[in-house]
């Protein structure tokens, strides 16, 4: 039976990246942090959906869209890549 990554832990974790490197703690979302973390363990009809520990791994990335995360942020530099014109906001 594979072990998961408690809240709790999740949230010890990040507290003490925030120690060492910087930042601000604390959750932004805590509905979307409880959706990642419970994401490997989904199943249906009693089959894991993610049997394999890479499975695992890919469905707690593909919960998350890209460029979100539910931790409070405050030292994330500007992202180096130009937005693309579909994503700008209209009249900005």
């Amino acid at each position: 039976m594979p072990k998961y990554i408690s809240e709790s832990l999740a949230l010890a974790i990040h507290e003490d990246l925030i120690r060492s490197y910087g930042g601000s703690a604390g959750l932004h979302d805590e509905g979307r942090q409880e959706a990642v973390l419970a994401s490997p363990q989904a199943s249906f009809s009693g089959q894991e959906l993610y049997p394999t520990p890479a499975a695992k791994a890919a469905a707690t990335w593909s919960v998350r869209p890209v460029g979100t995360h539910s931790w409070t942020v405050t030292n994330v530099p500007p992202s180096p890549w130009p937005t693309p014109s579909c994503a700008r906001t209209v009249g900005g």
